[in-house]
C-alpha cells in the first residue's frame, strides 16, 4: 500500500517560476498574488508588457490586489463567470492555491481583450479617476496596455483551464470550508457566548471612516492587546466575528448592495480554524486593516467589473434581441441597480448606449455596397426597417439611404 505523502509547504519562489512558464508559453502576464497581503509578484516584469499599472501607485496597487483576490474567491464558485475585468477594463482570470482549507495565494493571468481590441481605457466616469490620472501621466503605460493580446472565448476557456491545473498542482485539494455558510448564522452562533468583549472596534471604524491612519493603527493595537490578554480564545474569536459582521453590515449600506460577502466568509473561515489566543492576536494585526480597506474598495471594483462585463456582452450581442433585464442577469445584479450605475458611469442610459452602438455599426455596413439596404437593420439588431430609419435619422440627421449616397461620393 502506497503511503500518502503530505503536501509540501507552499513555496512562493516555485509558484513564481511556474507563473513565468505560463506567461512565456501563453504570451499573457501571469502574476502571483499573496493572500497574506504581501502584494503581487510579476516574474516576467518587463518581458510581456513594458509596464503594469499597479507598479506606479500604492492606491492602484491596493485596488488591484482587492480585484484579483475577489476574482480568486469567485473562481471557487462554478456558477460564476470564468473571467473578470479590472478597474482599467482589461480581462483577467484567477486560480486560487488552497492548502489546509485556506487560500494561501492565487495565480492571476491576463490582461487581454476578448474577441476584439478596444481603442481606449478607463472609460468609467467615477470609478477610475486614479487610473485615468495615471494614464495621462504615463502615456507609455496606456500604449502598452492597449497592445494587450486579443483572445477568443475558446482561448479564454483553455487558458483558464490551464491556470486551474497549475494552481491545483500547488494545492493540497482540501476544500475551503463553508464558502456558502450564512453570515447571520455564524454571527448568532458566536454571539451566544455570554459577556462577549467588544474591545475597541467602534473606535477602529470611526478612525477608518475619518481616514485617520494613526487612529486605525492605534485601535488595531488596542484590539490585539485585549485579545492577547484574554484567557478565553472562544470569547476573543466571538469578538472578532462581531467586528467582521459589523464590517459586513456596513457594506450593505453602500448603494443598497452587499459587495463584501465572499471576503467576510473567507475571514470567518480563517477565524474558525484558529484555536489559540496568540494566533488570534496575529490574525488581528495582519487582517483587520486589510479587511476594512477592501470594504471601501470593493464597491468600485465590483461596479467596474459589472459595467465592463456589460459592455463586453453588448459588443458580442448587439445584433441580437435582448433587454436590460437580460444583461442585468448576465452581470448578476438587479436591473434597477445596473441601470442606475450604468447611467452614472457611462453618462447615458443603457438603451441610449446600445442604440448609439447599433447606429455606428450600421454606418460601417452602409459604406459597403455589398450589403443590401433592406438587410442592414436586422444585421445590427433592429427588428423593423421603418424603426431603424427613424432612429438613424434622429441620430444623424439624414436617412440611411442618403448616408450611403453621401459616403459613396
Amino acid at each position: 500500500m502506497t503511503e500518502k505523502r503530505e503536501k509540501a509547504k507552499f513555496d512562493m519562489e516555485e509558484a513564481a517560476a511556474a507563473a513565468r512558464d505560463y506567461a512565456l508559453a501563453t504570451g499573457t502576464e501571469c502574476l502571483v498574488l499573496a493572500a497574506n497581503g504581501d502584494g503581487i509578484i510579476n516574474p516576467c516584469e518587463g518581458e510581456i508588457h513594458d509596464h503594469l499599472c499597479y507598479a506606479f501607485s500604492p492606491e492602484i496597487a491596493k485596488a488591484c490586489q482587492v480585484a484579483h483576490y475577489e476574482g480568486a474567491l469567485k473562481s471557487l464558485d462554478p456558477d460564476e463567470p470564468k473571467a473578470y475585468f479590472c478597474p482599467m477594463g482589461l480581462m483577467h482570470w484567477a486560480a486560487p492555491i488552497i492548502q489546509n482549507g485556506e487560500i494561501v495565494a492565487a495565480f492571476i493571468a491576463g490582461h487581454t481583450f476578448l474577441n476584439q481590441p478596444r481603442s481606449d481605457l478607463a472609460d468609467l466616469k467615477t470609478l477610475t479617476a486614479a487610473h485615468e490620472t495615471l494614464l495621462n501621466k504615463i502615456p507609455s503605460l496606456k500604449k502598452t496596455l492597449l497592445a494587450s493580446p486579443v483572445i477568443t472565448n475558446d482561448q479564454l476557456t483553455a487558458m483558464k483551464n490551464m491556470l486551474d491545473r497549475l494552481a491545483a498542482s500547488f494545492s493540497d485539494h482540501t476544500a475551503v470550508s463553508g464558502e456558502y455558510r450564512d453570515l447571520r448564522e455564524a454571527f448568532e452562533r458566536n454571539m451566544r457566548l455570554e459577556e462577549t468583549p467588544a474591545f475597541s472596534w467602534k473606535e477602529l471604524l470611526e478612525a477608518f471612516d475619518a481616514k485617520n491612519d494613526a487612529g486605525v493603527e492605534k485601535a488595531i493595537d488596542a484590539i490585539a492587546g485585549a485579545i492577547g490578554r484574554s484567557a478565553d480564545p472562544a470569547a476573543a474569536k466571538a469578538a472578532l466575528t462581531r467586528i467582521v459582521l459589523t464590517i459586513y453590515d456596513r457594506s450593505l449600506d453602500r448603494e443598497g448592495q452587499c459587495f463584501f460577502e465572499e471576503r467576510c466568509l473567507a475571514a470567518l473561515n480563517e477565524l474558525d480554524r484558529i484555536e489559540t489566543v496568540g494566533a488570534l492576536t496575529d490574525w488581528t494585526k495582519n487582517n483587520l486593516k486589510r479587511l476594512l480597506e477592501a470594504s471601501a474598495i470593493l464597491p468600485g471594483v465590483k461596479n467596474a467589473n459589472m459595467i465592463y462585463s456589460a459592455l463586453q456582452y453588448i459588443d458580442d450581442h448587439y445584433s441580437e434581441k435582448f433587454s436590460l433585464q437580460d444583461i442585468a442577469d448576465h452581470v448578476h445584479f438587479s436591473a434597477p441597480y445596473f441601470s442606475k450605475v450604468f447611467k452614472r458611469e457611462m453618462d447615458m442610459t443603457f438603451t441610449k448606449y446600445l442604440t448609439n452602438l447599433r447606429i455606428e455599426k450600421s454606418k460601417a455596413l452602409l459604406k459597403n455596397r455589398d450589403f443590401a439596404l433592406a438587410d442592414i437593420p436586422a444585421m445590427v439588431g433592429f427588428e423593423e426597417q421603418s424603426y431603424f430609419t427613424r432612429v438613424f435619422r434622429l441620430n444623424t440627421g439624414i436617412s440611411p439611404g442618403k448616408y450611403r449616397e453621401r459616403e459613396s461620393q
